[in-house]
């Protein structure tokens, strides 16, 4: 076989493999856009409104927001904390602790009022009271409406690392006051929804004027109670315990001392039973 026709079958061999294999590489229509390399969008930041709030219903308010309730006029802003002295969640506290927050109200015909509202939470934020001298009432009136706090967030769940006062919310309900309704005191039932909490104990509470009454025959009540079991970080505050008393067993009761466990009192209480007494320091278990 010649030279010629080797390199001839050659050539016709080559073309055949070729014509059967598929592309190796296609190239792209000169008109379509290069191709770019994926990155993931970055998150976008929302600020959270405080929606369409109504009479009767909780609504929520962020740090610097302004909700109105249309149905009244009513334009309740979240001016700024005040104190956030609440036990972070990752320490064991002597107290509770409290939270204030300042709002402004505006409503038409009415001067704007600054208005300071606070008092104790729970982990969650949710107001449970007292109202104390360290802190605002849980609720106040404006213009024959009541407005309540009912929740503060965040709670501090580090000591040192608190919240920045922008990521604050508070979530609040306005109602309209009663005919009977009056503006909350730090002695008043309704200012002093003190949490009941069966883990604590019942305070002891006396009057030493019912006592006197009872011992002259002139009366049976009962000179010495007991409330519901309370716990003792609610207690921080000798305002406290006295509003106690008074509220739940009228004018006169006030916190038992030691040298209130007389056996004229210690015998109308019910056997065996341990309970709080007031001293100095705050309240101490006892017998």
């Amino acid at each position: 076989m010649t030279r010629q026709r080797i390199a001839l079958l050659c050539l016709i061999s080559m073309t055949v493999l070729l014509a059967g294999c598929p592309a190796l590489v296609t190239a792209p229509p000169a008109d379509a856009p290069a191709p770019t390399p994926a990155v993931e969008a970055a998150p976008t930041a929302t600020l959270a409104t405080p929606g369409t709030p109504a009479l009767g219903q909780p609504f929520t308010v962020g740090y610097g927001q302004t909700a109105t309730l249309e149905e009244i006029g009513m334009a309740i802003t979240f001016q700024e904390v005040v104190q956030d002295s609440r036990c972070p969640a990752d320490v064991s506290c002597a107290w509770s602790g409290v939270v204030n927050v300042q709002l402004l109200l505006e409503m038409p015909g009415e001067p704007p009022r600054p208005m300071q509202l606070g008092g104790v939470t729970d982990r969650e934020g949710k107001v449970l009271g007292p109202v104390v001298e360290a802190s605002g009432p849980t609720a106040d009136w404006h213009a024959g409406y009541v407005i309540a706090l009912q929740q503060v967030t965040p709670y501090p769940l580090h000591h040192d690392d608190l919240p920045p006062p922008e990521a604050y919310a508070v979530t609040m309900l306005v109602t309209p006051a009663q005919p009977s309704d009056r503006p909350p005191t730090p002695t008043s039932a309704a200012a002093l929804p003190v949490p009941t909490d069966p883990a604590g104990l019942p305070l002891l509470c006396v009057s030493q004027r019912v006592l006197t009454e009872r011992l002259a025959g002139v009366s049976d009540a009962s000179p010495a109670q007991l409330t519901p079991p309370v716990a003792a970080a609610t207690l921080f505050d000798e305002d406290i315990a006295e509003a106690l008393c008074e509220t739940l067993f009228g004018e006169g009761f006030e916190p038992a001392e030691f040298e209130d466990q007389g056996v004229a009192m210690l015998e109308l209480l019910p056997a065996g039973a341990v309970y709080w007494l007031w001293t100095e320091s705050g309240p101490v278990s006892a017998p």
